[in-house]
C-alpha cells in the first residue's frame, strides 16, 4: 500500500480495532486526519487514537458524513466502551475523554 493508502484506510494495515491501530492514528498530523476515509470512523481503535486537535480540526475543515459519523458513534454505547478500552491500552484515555466531551458538545447542533 503506497502513502496515501495508508492516510486514507489506516484500518486496512492492522487487525481489526487493535491497539497498534489505535497507537498508529496518534501519530497522525490534523492535516492528515482530513484524508481518513469516512468509514474508517466507525472503527475504535481509529477514534481511540484520534487526538482531541485532529476533531477540531475535523469539525472545523471536512465533511457533513465525517462529523456525522464521529456523532454518530458516540451515540452507541458499545463503541464507545471498545473505544476507551483501547485508549487505556495506549495510555490515551485522557484524550479520549477529551474527545468525547467535543463531540457530545457538538452534537447539540446537529439534532
Amino acid at each position: 500500500m503506497d502513502t496515501i493508502g495508508r492516510l486514507i484506510h489506516p484500518h486496512l494495515l492492522y487487525p481489526d480495532n487493535s491497539p497498534e491501530l489505535s497507537l498508529h492514528i496518534t501519530t497522525i498530523s490534523q492535516r492528515q486526519a482530513l484524508l481518513l476515509k469516512p468509514s474508517t470512523l466507525e472503527e475504535a481503535a481509529v477514534v481511540a487514537g484520534l487526538s482531541s486537535a485532529n476533531v477540531v480540526y475535523i469539525f472545523l475543515n471536512d465533511t457533513l458524513e465525517k462529523k456525522e459519523l464521529l456523532i454518530k458513534f458516540f451515540k452507541n454505547q458499545e463503541k464507545i466502551q471498545k473505544a476507551l478500552e483501547l485508549a487505556k491500552k495506549i495510555k490515551n484515555e485522557d484524550n479520549f475523554i477529551k474527545v468525547k466531551q467535543y463531540i457530545d458538545a457538538r452534537a447539540k447542533h446537529f439534532n
